[in-house]
C-alpha cells in the first residue's frame, strides 16, 4: 500500500500564496469577506484551483504594499478614521470613495483600509 505523506516545507523556502485565512487576518477582515474578495478581484492575481482559491504572494504584496517599502503596513479602518476625525462612518465611507488625500487600500471596488503613515500626514500627525 502507498501513503501519501504532506510535504513539509523546506528550510528557508519562502511561500508563494496566501490562503482566504491570512488575508483575513492581514486585511483584518471575516474569512467570509476574503473569500468574496478572492473570487470577484482583478486587483491582484489569484489561482483558482477547482474549489481552491489563493492569492498569488507578490501580486498581492505589490498592491498592498503599492509604493511602500516592504514591510508592515499599518492601516486604519474607515470606523477608525470616523473616531479620529469625529464623524460618523457613513461620511467616512462617502469621502474614501471620492479622492482623497491619503493612500486607500480598495479591493472590487470595496474600500478596505487607509494606510496610517499617509491618513497621519494628511491630518497634520507626523511631518512629511
Amino acid at each position: 500500500m502507498i501513503e501519501f505523506t504532506k510535504p513539509e516545507r523546506l528550510e528557508g523556502q519562502s511561500k508563494h500564496v496566501y490562503m482566504a485565512n491570512e488575508l483575513s487576518e492581514i486585511l483584518q477582515i471575516s474569512s467570509r469577506e476574503a473569500y468574496y474578495i478572492l473570487n470577484s478581484t482583478n486587483d491582484f492575481k489569484v489561482l483558482k484551483f477547482g474549489r481552491n482559491v489563493r492569492a498569488d504572494k507578490s501580486s498581492f504584496d505589490a498592491w498592498f504594499h503599492g509604493d511602500e517599502e516592504s514591510g508592515t503596513i499599518q492601516t486604519y479602518t474607515p470606523e477608525q478614521i470616523a473616531e479620529l476625525l469625529r464623524v460618523s462612518v457613513r461620511t467616512i465611507r462617502g469621502r474614501l470613495k471620492s479622492e482623497t488625500g491619503f493612500r486607500v487600500l480598495k479591493c472590487g471596488g470595496q474600500i478596505l483600509r487607509a494606510h496610517k503613515d499617509s491618513f497621519d500626514r494628511w491630518i497634520g500627525l507626523t511631518s512629511s
